[in-house]
């Protein structure tokens, strides 16, 4: 994990390897209890990941894990395309990530 201070706020960014993109990364600011998703994440829990994209399936795995860990503090989670998802999306998000 990589870690940015910017005056009173803290960025998490995580890679967690090729799934949608080359450049998945999701990023958390624990102050604002914000999580931005990217492209990875959209409306309804959809991953937008499938079986031939998980090249880094050991990897996502992880993520999943530090999602769950930080979803009772997470109180806002927007993705790539400006969405306000919900606590219930990122929960099916990461379901659906752990069935793969």
């Amino acid at each position: 994990m990589e870690g940015y201070h910017k005056g009173d706020l803290n960025f998490e960014l995580k890679f967690f390897g090729k799934c949608h993109s080359d450049s998945d990364i999701l990023i958390y600011v624990p102050e604002l209890k914000i999580l931005f998703t990217g492209d990875l994440l959209f409306k309804y829990g959809r991953a937008s990941i499938n079986d031939q994209q998980m090249e880094d399936k050991d990897q996502w795995h992880k993520a999943v894990h530090w999602i769950e860990t930080r979803i009772p503090e997470i109180k806002t989670i927007i993705s790539g395309h400006g969405q306000i998802l919900t606590s219930d999306d990122l929960k099916s998000f990461c379901k659906t990530i752990l069935s793969k």
